[in-house]
């Protein structure tokens, strides 16, 4: 029978040796098979912390929830770093966001409902709770909403509600239980529904309106809903000591996954060119600068609420297929028209490309976070001579 909850997901497993007397703690239940730990002091670890092989899900899994939890820590005030837990581990977001802490120190295993080595499985974290010594959970997990195999059926739909909503309420029942709780709750929304679906979304389509992080938010659609829900499934009780961040990322643009992979070759062969009218504002941010943007929320203790995950550059659609084709040496002059975009994905979906907002990181600049690709010129050349 499957674990519950329903979604599938793995976390991948932190832990951080600096200077100071580095130890083990205990394994937390389901991670017996694990090996190669970290044995360095000093600031000098000797061995990667962890072996790990990143496990992608079942291609019919839902959604993906990695686990990072400590297995070594430093009797020093790194123990900070000690240990993040994250969902959505094996996807585009998450594999990024995995080699990052591995450059940081971290080591990272998978937590599946299915369970093996190098896993935590659902059942068991449901049974014994949080692994012993986390201090950061990151949620990345949801169903893939353009997934143009799928029609957006009501069943589809609530498909994509569960994996969000109900992986999200039972991280945070998680950490409400848990004796020991992490410092720092983290969730970021939209970036798996293959890095389009923007948790900006939440933010109503207008040709005017500029947003902020403190701008009004309704619910005026179902993807709006589903944004507005998922963040309030991510609340903690403001006394349970846990601080929280919520990053409402735009479209992540990598080589590796989401937008970028499925524009690639159009746009080589000469055959790209801006969605529908081209006109909509379309939210972005580099994936490094996204992965980047989860570590800092993870470190600094001061940051918390809500963070845009966007670029400070807003550009539309057509600017975007403009820089994208310039980097390629191409030209981008071939549109997608608005009535196949929304045929294949239907109206309400399809409004994911075809409408857009203006959204600024007023709050993410304001606690000193520094852009590696602010702008989408610097940003498409990166990623195109990557």
């Amino acid at each position: 029978m499957q674990d519950e909850p329903p979604p599938d997901g793995s976390t991948p497993l932190v832990q951080h040796c600096h200077r100071g007397t580095c130890r083990m703690s205990h394994l937390p239940m389901g991670a017996h098979s694990l090996s190669n730990i970290a044995t360095g002091c000093g600031g000098k670890v000797k061995k990667h912390l962890v072996k790990t092989t990143l496990i992608k899900p079942d291609q019919d899994s839902n959604a993906t929830l990695p686990v990072i939890s400590s297995l070594v820590y430093c009797e020093s005030n790194a123990l900070d770093r000690a240990a993040t837990e994250a969902g959505g581990g094996s996807g585009f977001i998450g594999t990024a966001l995995t080699n990052l802490l591995r450059t940081n120190g971290y080591g990272v295993t998978i937590v599946s409902r299915m369970p093996g080595p190098q896993r935590i499985s659902w059942s068991d974290l449901a049974k014994f709770g949080l692994p012993q010594n986390v201090t950061a959970v990151v949620n990345l997990a949801g169903q893939n909403v353009l997934d143009v195999t799928k029609r957006w059926t009501p069943g589809f739909k609530q498909n994509v509600w569960a994996s969000r909503i109900n992986t999200t309420s039972s991280l945070a029942q998680a950490i409400n239980k848990a004796e020991n709780k992490p410092m720092v709750f983290v969730t970021i929304s939209g970036v798996e529904s293959v890095a389009i679906l923007e948790c900006v979304g939440i933010y109503k389509p207008s040709p005017d309106i500029e947003y902020t992080e403190d701008s009004l938010v309704q619910e005026f659609d179902f993807l709006s809903k589903l944004c507005h829900e998922w963040e309030g499934a991510a609340r903690l009780p403001q006394n349970l000591g846990v601080r929280q961040v919520v990053i409402r990322s735009g479209v992540v643009l990598g080589k590796n996954g989401g937008m970028v992979k499925q524009l690639y070759i159009p746009f080589y062969l000469g055959l790209g060119g801006p969605v529908g009218s081209g006109k909509q504002y379309m939210p972005w941010i580099h994936i490094d600068d996204l992965t980047n943007l989860l570590l800092f929320a993870i470190q600094k203790k001061d940051v918390k609420g809500v963070l845009n995950g966007v670029a400070p550059e807003i550009v539309t659609n057509k600017e975007f297929s403009q820089a994208f084709g310039r980097a390629l040496w191409r030209p981008a002059l071939i549109p997608l028209p608005e009535f196949v975009v929304n045929t294949a994905f239907s109206e309400e979906r399809a409004k994911i490309m075809t409408e857009g907002q203006r959204v600024v990181p007023k709050r993410t600049l304001s606690y000193g976070f520094h852009y590696m690709y602010p702008d989408i010129e610097t940003a498409c050349k990166n990623i195109v001579n990557q």
